[in-house]
């Protein structure tokens, strides 16, 4: 007679829902039970579907890019300082690599940008590829042209199992004029834009670009990708996002601030499906609000109010040591909601709900990273198993941190 366990782990269509409610690195672990069961979880259509339940779900880690093309894995929850949860990663590659870097994160997958250099001249280059970490796939990008890639001044991934199975990269090249100089206006950088969009589907890059004339003051490697869109926020100007579906620009509403013109961005980005800015009056105020964008972008609204002044001697008030806000972790429960900052050589939480506060991680190494820098050595990301246009050609050496 059959017990009760063998049942379920034989009722495959049971295994099925029970696999999905699992975080991805339980998931993984389950490849062990069975042949069915390694089958059942390596299906790109499990993978989707299990993605798709964890869609809105917070980043879970940051990869903490230390040096050259070595990253550290540092977990934002389920924290602790005595066990061995922060890993090192290292690319393999037997060509020249002089250093990999961030250009963009969304829904798990990575984008980076290897440099290298070749030949006797060691003559510089560069490759960029499109990774799932968890999964160790990945693919590299081909572009159009020779010179395509030199002409980028930003790159984005769109990723959504909720609206498509493939991923998309969305690349915004210079515009040069007929003397094959780059249009520069001398105070907000190029100005005009070529954007062309490239499928995983397709394995291609689209015919015509659209071409864009950016607002002043437009920073191009600033956007978020949220909703099936790159949001870009300027202080006092117009805020746009670009349609990735639709191909066009559209506007964003302002939020109400007392002179806008003169506010500090601390944050804009997205948290398990909710849209959040931060604005302070200076660097240095240590009371803020989150806003909040609704969901038919008519307008923002308060969703937290955060006061500093309430962390203990761990966070520094000297006014020669700002903070920054790395991202906004946005969880099922209010609870476990929390503000992820940078201080110093310190990467801290505060929890939104009660105000509390503790040190995720301190490294001496985080005192030479400037404001400027934070994006390209902080990564937030999460665990998935989507694979959809990507191949198992990557690995990670896993060395002991």
């Amino acid at each position: 007679m059959q017990s009760s366990r063998d049942v379920v782990a034989g009722n495959i269509d049971l295994v099925t829902e029970i696999l999905l409610r699992l975080p991805v690195k339980d998931v993984g672990r389950c490849k062990c039970v069975s042949k069915q069961w390694l089958s059942l979880i390596s299906n790109p259509q499990f993978c989707h579907s299990h993605s798709c339940r964890l869609s809105n779900t917070s980043a879970s880690c940051f990869l903490w890019y230390r040096s050259y093309s070595q990253f550290h894995r540092i977990p934002l929850t389920n924290f602790d300082s005595n066990s061995s949860t922060i890993r090192t990663y290292q690319f393999r590659d037997k060509r020249v690599l002089r250093y990999t870097q961030i250009i963009h994160s969304c829904n798990g997958f990575i984008l980076f940008k290897h440099v290298y250099y070749r030949g006797k001249h060691l003559r510089r280059y560069n490759s960029y590829e499109v990774v799932n970490p968890t999964t160790k796939h990945s693919r590299t990008l081909k572009f159009p042209g020779q010179n395509f890639h030199y002409e980028i001044s930003a790159l984005y991934l769109a990723v959504d199992p909720l609206i498509s199975i493939h991923f998309k990269v969305i690349s915004f090249l210079r515009v040069q004029s007929e003397s094959r100089c780059i249009e520069y206006d001398e105070t907000s950088g190029p100005k005009k834009f070529e954007i062309n969009t490239y499928s995983s589907e397709t394995s291609s890059w689209n015919g015509d670009g659209v071409f864009f004339t950016a607002p002043p003051n437009f920073i191009v490697d600033s956007g978020v990708y949220f909703n099936g869109a790159i949001h870009w926020y300027n202080s006092g100007e117009s805020s746009i996002y670009f349609d990735v579906h639709r191909q066009c620009f559209k506007t964003l509403p302002e939020p109400e601030f007392d002179n806008s013109r003169n506010v500090h961005v601390k944050y804009f980005g997205e948290s398990r499906g909710h849209f959040l800015l931060i604005l302070t009056k200076s660097n240095e105020s240590l009371d803020f609000d989150i806003l909040e964008l609704k969901e038919d972008y008519s307008g923002w609204v308060v969703r937290y109010h955060v006061d500093l002044n309430l962390i203990g001697d761990a966070f520094s008030r000297h006014v020669d040591r700002p903070f920054y806000v790395l991202c906004v972790v946005h969880q099922a429960s209010e609870e476990d909601s929390m503000v992820v900052l940078f201080q110093d050589s310190k990467i801290m939480s505060y929890n939104l709900k009660d105000h509390t506060s503790r040190i995720i991680y301190e490294s001496e190494d985080f005192r030479y990273i400037t404001a400027y820098e934070m994006g390209k050595y902080f990564c937030p990301c999460f665990e998935t198993l989507l694979n959809v246009g990507l191949k198992r050609t990557y690995e990670w050496n896993n060395l002991e941190s």
